[in-house]
């Protein structure tokens, strides 16, 4: 097996994730990587490729990052 075979591979392989609802009746969400769109269940574990749970953790990261900055913000 080659490297690009084995990088591929990782980011390939499935991996649990769990997505709690944000609102009232949010059954799923869509993430899109790479033109590529992704239906995932909300309040639910369901196994991803690597590469979207990754595109998931980024955007709670970001998410979590913008509320402290706004509640640093009001705290003024």
């Amino acid at each position: 097996m080659n490297k690009k075979n084995s990088v591929d591979d990782y980011y390939e392989e499935k991996v649990p994730v769990f997505i709690p609802r944000k609102h009232e009746g949010e059954e799923q969400i869509t993430v899109t990587l790479n033109g590529v769109n992704y239906l995932i269940q909300c309040a639910k574990q369901v196994m991803v490729p690597r590469k979207v749970a990754m595109v998931i953790k980024n955007s709670n990261m970001q998410e979590e990052n913008a509320y402290r900055y706004i509640s640093g913000l009001t705290e003024r």
